[in-house]
């Protein structure tokens, strides 16, 4: 049964996603610690979710009180819900090589955290903020793992990277 949730709470699933986004990550940077360039890789994905965050925590303290007060619709209601309850730990301990790594993150962006932040942003950053943002965080960020296979290479050889011990 999904509950009624307020924007605020929305926005707080949603800060609360993109920090798991960059826990996750950051467990990524440890676990590939051994090979410089991955982890490079997985820092600088986790430097994006904290940005993510930045933005949303600073959409959410520029909105007033009356407006976050205000009941969200009910199928974005359930999709924060469930990414409340995403686990970092078992994410993480899914990952025996660089190619669980990849499949994990691809799925990870392309679910309702992006839909979420997408969500948040479309509707409640002001134009002129929306217009100083990079030229597309969320784009420039997913670029990252659509280029993935060209700096990591294919399915096979993603496997024979394994996490460190």
């Amino acid at each position: 049964m999904t509950e009624t949730m307020t924007l605020s709470r929305l926005f707080d699933c949603g800060i609360a996603a993109e920090n798991t986004a960059r826990d996750f990550y950051l467990g990524l940077v440890q676990k590939f610690s051994s090979q410089p360039v991955v982890s490079a890789f997985w820092k600088t994905m986790s430097e994006d979710e904290e940005e993510h965050t930045r933005i949303l925590e600073k959409t959410r303290n520029s909105l007033s009180g009356s407006k976050l007060d205000v009941f969200v619709d009910t199928s974005m209601a359930k999709k924060a819900q469930a990414l409340c309850k995403l686990s970092i730990s078992e994410m993480l301990d899914s990952i025996h090589n660089l190619n669980d790594a990849y499949l994990l993150a691809h799925d990870l962006e392309y679910s309702e955290v992006n839909t979420l932040f997408n969500f948040l942003k479309l509707k409640f950053i002001p134009r002129d903020e929306k217009d100083k943002l990079s030229p597309d965080l969320i784009d420039r960020h997913l670029r990252r793992l659509v280029d993935f296979q060209k700096t990591f290479g294919d399915a096979e050889r993603r496997k024979g990277i394994a996490v460190d011990a």
